[in-house]
């Protein structure tokens, strides 16, 4: 992270393994368990229907940590994971960056408002942008717009940003994100699933703004 903006910069260094124990979520404030749930969303919006029907059948179990609802959403969300990185391990064919769904108007949120939002927070107003966005590019239709504001509203978590930001504070930090290619890069839902996207219309972008309450 730099003042810039976040994950700029960075080194690869695999792990020998992988631990993942969900009964430490239970020892977490509420606030921080949802941002964990914005980063699940993320990997349900991404194109996994499993995860979508699991969310949408155990939201209460979830969100009241039941433990073996909490595991199997790890387990989903880790092997997805695991098959981008393993895909992609250095970053070098584009699909790694799949994985950064919706964090292009995260990061710039996080940087702008000061960390007003936790990242997860900011990540789950970021996948509602990421939908309409598609949806004014006409990638995908509206319903699949309002499933990613279904989703993440279901899991208690905000989908508009910040008051105080602008349209134009935030695409200038969007440009320096490190997907960007001198522009604006976003990945984006369509027909053939997650695309990368380059220097979208402003027409599309405001629409996609206001429908997270981002406007000027």
């Amino acid at each position: 992270n730099l003042p810039q903006g976040k994950t700029l910069a960075g080194a690869f260094h695999q792990p020998r393994a992988v631990l993942a124990d969900p009964s430490t979520l239970a020892t977490l404030p509420d606030r921080e368990f949802r941002c964990g749930l914005g980063e699940v969303a993320k990997y349900a919006l991404m194109g996994d229907d499993d995860l979508v029907a699991l969310l949408r059948l155990r939201t209460d179990d979830l969100l009241a940590r039941d433990p073996e609802i909490v595991a199997d959403v790890v387990a989903l969300c880790a092997a997805t994971k695991a098959r981008y990185v393993a895909a992609d391990e250095y970053e070098r064919t584009g699909i790694r960056a799949h994985l950064n769904y919706g964090h292009t108007l995260a990061h710039a949120i996080e940087t702008e408002a000061e960390f007003a939002l936790a990242h997860g927070e900011a990540v789950a107003v970021g996948l509602v942008f990421a939908g309409y966005l598609a949806a004014a590019l006409g990638r995908i239709d509206i319903h699949a717009a309002e499933q990613h504001h279904g989703l993440v509203a279901g899991l208690g978590l905000p989908t508009g940003a910040p008051d105080g930001l602008t349209a134009d504070q935030l695409l200038r930090v969007m440009a320096r994100d490190k997907k960007s290619a001198g522009g604006l890069t976003f990945v984006l839902q369509g027909p053939d699933g997650l695309e990368r996207v380059d220097d979208p219309p402003r027409g599309a972008l405001d629409r996609a703004f206001a429908a997270v309450g981002i406007f000027g």
